[in-house]
């Protein structure tokens, strides 16, 4: 008789509940928020309710199911999903075609020609990047991604054709990196007003031209004269490494001020006829061309030198400031140790002024500093935690943290962040306290926060009771989502 009672199961099981909250009926807001769900916590057969979709459902829910369709598919299989065309969403937000083809070494040349069509401009120059890794692109290719929106790619796709056999002039390779549209006033135009990103990638361009002559002509074409003009030397201090380093190493020890000094009394002398203030401004210069040529120098000798040259970036961090670069943030994650927390700190923020430097980067790379600062600070999470780090670099360094270095971290430390200014410092202690610690733990803690008058932000508190009042396993799936 039991087998024969109806329970409630038999009306709402799983894949029901899911029907319903994609009713036509449910507003598109929450259905949109339920196809996120899905994407983060679902189950790979739950991509049999995105690949009907209704031809009522708005455009905007068209595309999230769509999306979600296909991210489920690459969760389990990428490869053979990529090599359908017809798998593949015209749109694809950020944050999904950043973590679907972040190792793209697994996924078939086929494939990832399928993804050229991709409107997300990241995800499409992380593809055309590994193919041309690959020797898999044609000429053709190459030169229709040199008309492609983002700067980037066309200047991979630049480099790529002429390896493959395209002549192009100087002015014709400006022409395909920088795209912006010329300046206006009335009636008349004046020249392109290239952004600072494109001024970056023409002059990486340029620089890498260079560096494809012979060392012979471009000693010749050194101009020991030209204060403004460092190009030659830096190409041979990148191109020929072992031979120009000694020099290289010894412009860094005291920040160019001696390879300038000689350069203004050679062009003194040359332009003689030019008169006191001309020189007296380029004297004024001295300082700001330095510090340019000291961080190009050192993102240098951080692409090429070893842990034997950490004591003189360390000098140069020190001593002269230079503008934050991947390759020096990258060289200390290779060779620093704990006291070069503090200069991973200082340079991440160091932007480089000129916007242009052949070497500089305007991405944000806060990520990977605190990913860095994870790193040198092993064994030292306490330590670290009692130092007096930024809020926005903190908050930073708890997203990368791993479990058991959060765990180790007292009450103390977590009420301190609860206190702290920082909205989104406090957030995101909250959250991580919600997945990683236990009922009992955060129990106490909201109890503390309460008490005490000087603890009393809504957002913490909101999430500190979610983690208590909610299922572990719902409140932890919640706050994952949130601090994502």
């Amino acid at each position: 008789m039991a087998a024969d009672v109806v329970g409630i199961s038999d009306f709402f099981d799983r894949d029901r509940v899911i029907e319903v909250w994609l009713d036509q009926k449910q507003p598109d807001d929450f259905r949109i928020e339920v196809i996120k769900h899905l994407v983060e916590c679902g189950q790979a057969s739950d991509v049999k309710f995105f690949e009907a979709i209704h031809p009522d459902w708005p455009e905007a829910l068209k595309a999230a199911a769509k999306e979600a369709a296909f991210t489920l598919k690459m969760k389990n299989a990428p490869s053979s999903t990529l090599e359908d065309p017809e798998n593949i969403p015209n749109h694809l937000s950020d944050s999904a075609g950043i973590a679907l083809f972040a190792k793209l070494e697994s996924f078939s040349t086929a494939a990832l020609n399928n993804c050229l069509a991709l409107t997300n401009a990241e995800v499409r120059y992380r593809c055309l990047h590994e193919l041309i890794l690959r020797r898999a692109i044609t000429i053709d290719t190459a030169k229709t991604f040199m008309k492609d929106s983002n700067v980037k790619t066309r200047f991979e796709a630049l480099i790529e054709a002429e390896r493959l056999g395209l002549i192009v002039s100087e002015d014709e390779a400006k022409k395909v990196i920088i795209k912006s549209e010329p300046k206006r006033s009335g009636l008349l135009s004046s020249s392109s007003n290239p952004t600072p990103e494109e001024e970056r990638w023409w002059n990486a361009y340029r620089h890498q031209k260079l560096c494809m002559h012979a060392e012979a002509d471009l000693i010749n074409s050194l101009k020991p004269d030209s204060l403004h003009s460092w190009e030659t030397e830096l190409a041979l201090y990148d191109a020929y490494f072992r031979t120009h380093s000694a020099e290289l190493r010894a412009n860094l020890a005291d920040g160019f001020k001696g390879a300038l000094e000689n350069k203004f009394e050679a062009h003194t002398k040359t332009f003689s006829n030019l008169g006191l203030d001309h020189f007296s401004t380029s004297k004024n210069l001295l300082s700001f061309i330095g510090t340019g040529l000291v961080s190009d120098g050192l993102t240098i000798l951080c692409r090429h030198g070893s842990n034997a040259d950490l004591p003189l970036v360390r000098k140069c961090v020190d001593s002269f400031e230079p503008y934050s670069s991947i390759e020096l943030l990258r060289f200390l994650a290779k060779f620093g140790e704990w006291e070069d927390i503090e200069r991973v700190v200082k340079i991440v923020g160091k932007t480089d002024p000129r916007y242009y430097g052949l070497f500089s980067n305007n991405d944000d790379n806060y990520d990977l500093a605190a990913k860095i600062v994870c790193k040198l600070a092993t064994r030292r999470t306490i330590d670290l935690f009692n130092s007096s780090i930024s809020p926005y670099i903190m908050t930073k360094i708890l997203k990368f943290i791993s479990n058991r270095d959060f765990l180790s971290l007292t009450d103390e430390h977590l009420l301190k962040m609860f206190s702290n200014e920082s909205d989104n410092l406090r957030r995101m202690v909250a959250l991580k306290c919600v997945q990683h610690l236990p009922k009992t733990r955060l129990s106490a803690l909201l109890e503390r926060y309460q008490v005490n008058g000087e603890y009393r932000y809504y957002n913490v508190i909101h999430w500190l009771d979610l983690g208590v009042s909610m299922p572990s396993d719902v409140a932890r799936t919640v706050a994952k989502r949130a601090s994502s």
